[in-house]
């Protein structure tokens, strides 16, 4: 009997250590695991566009002076990755409820290569950065030793919370696919980078993001195993 008292509490002690395992791992999950996008609250969209694996905040220094600097805050996404076209078709909704049927097709659609979008240059950067031909040049995305090359550039107008737009940025230098025209503030950089070549999680732990303006150089680190989804890589 009293053998059995001991199994039955070993049992116990092992089955309550899982289930403590169980609940951590579901609370590590985001909520575009844990929840349909159509269904995410304003604060769990706004948590998702700023601070999520695929979408992140960086302070930019910029010299405004001879012994004065400010720090720029800016948005590093890949619009590319299904996650964050779910969250743009949720800003657009307005409120949780059924996805539109036109939304249905963007999200089915293949993108055409790894979108990032950089968010919140000032506009006189943003002007000057579009007068300039040679603004991409030196924009790479980093993985291990291999870097892939930028394939096209492009800008649209910024995506907020009421108003996200479902743009790509496609070859060649221009409006990008959302239009949004040249300059002024509320304007984002779309940069596509080829995925002929996908990339693995076996060729590192991260991969960085690097946008080149000349002088100046952005870049942002990405986990690659905290955009894994059903154990499939997004991106």
């Amino acid at each position: 009997m009293v053998e059995i008292v001991k199994s039955l509490a070993r049992w116990i002690g092992v089955a309550t250590v899982a289930c403590l395992l169980a609940g951590q791992a579901v609370a590590a999950q985001g909520i575009w695991v844990k929840k349909e996008f159509n269904q995410w609250t304003e604060d769990e969209l706004k948590k998702f566009m700023s601070d999520s694996p695929w979408v992140k905040k960086m302070d930019v220094p910029r010299s405004t002076g001879p012994e004065t600097t400010v720090f720029l805050p800016v948005v590093i996404s890949w619009e590319s990755a299904l996650p964050v076209r779910q969250a743009n078709i949720r800003s657009r909704m307005g409120q949780p409820g059924d996805v539109p049927a036109e939304a249905k097709s963007y999200l089915e659609q293949a993108p055409e290569g790894y979108v990032i979008r950089l968010s919140g240059l000032p506009a006189d950067m943003v002007a000057a950065i579009q007068g300039d031909p040679r603004a991409p040049q030196g924009s790479i995305l980093k993985i291990g030793k291999r870097q892939i090359a930028l394939k096209g550039f492009g800008w649209a107008q910024a995506v907020t919370a009421a108003a996200a737009g479902a743009a790509t940025a496609r070859g060649g230098r221009g409006g990008g696919a959302a239009g949004g025209g040249r300059g002024g503030p509320g304007t984002d950089f779309l940069f596509t980078f080829a995925n002929d070549a996908p990339i693995k999680l076996e060729e590192g732990d991260n991969v960085e993001v690097v946008a080149q303006f000349g002088s100046l150089k952005i870049s942002k680190a990405f986990k690659l195993k905290d955009m894994v989804i059903d154990g499939k890589l997004v991106l």
